[in-house]
């Protein structure tokens, strides 16, 4: 799971620069289908397209294409791989927005001793993620794509209290 996770670091972002006209003949290209989301959401395309490119010209494994195709909507039921490379994206050092900066120190202010405070750590972080980008989202006015909003509302119900107030318990 690590090649696959630096596998996926490393090509997360392969069709970013394409235009929007580029990303949809990717679409075609590949045979996949281009919707009405996608259409809404032209900043989120490159997640597909690259997921598509790297399967097809680096051979990545499905597990780690699967990883790219969300590393910035999210969806629901995440795996470990799929959380680790979005969070990453989000709080790489290079950005330096309040939310990635908030996100980013709080990331590395816990230390989790055990697995299960670890994946509890990361579940609250994912759901800080989410939040912060729908708010951004909703204060721009922008759409949001549906996938982000499912990724969200999947890891709220699934904590069922707040994560802050999960960690609390657990350290």
């Amino acid at each position: 799971q690590t090649l696959d996770l630096r596998r996926a670091a490393l090509l997360h972002d392969l069709t970013h620069e394409k235009s929007f006209e580029e990303q949809k003949a990717l679409f075609a290209l590949y045979g996949y289908p281009f919707t009405k989301e996608d259409e809404n959401s032209p900043a989120v395309l490159h997640q597909t397209t690259g997921a598509l490119v790297a399967a097809d010209k680096y051979g990545v494994s499905p597990e780690c294409a699967a990883a790219i195709a969300c590393h910035t909507t999210g969806k629901e039921e995440m795996t470990l791989l799929e959380k680790l490379l979005c969070l990453a994206d989000f709080i790489e050092e290079k950005r330096e927005y309040p939310a990635c900066v908030g996100l980013r120190d709080y990331f590395y202010s816990i230390f989790p001793t055990t697995p299960e405070k670890a994946r509890i750590h990361l579940n609250a972080c994912m759901v800080i993620y989410f939040e912060s980008t729908v708010k951004h989202l909703e204060e721009k006015g922008a759409y949001i794509h549906p996938q982000t909003l499912a990724a969200w509302n999947f890891l709220k119900n699934k904590t069922g209290k707040s994560c802050k107030e999960e960690e609390t318990v657990l350290y």
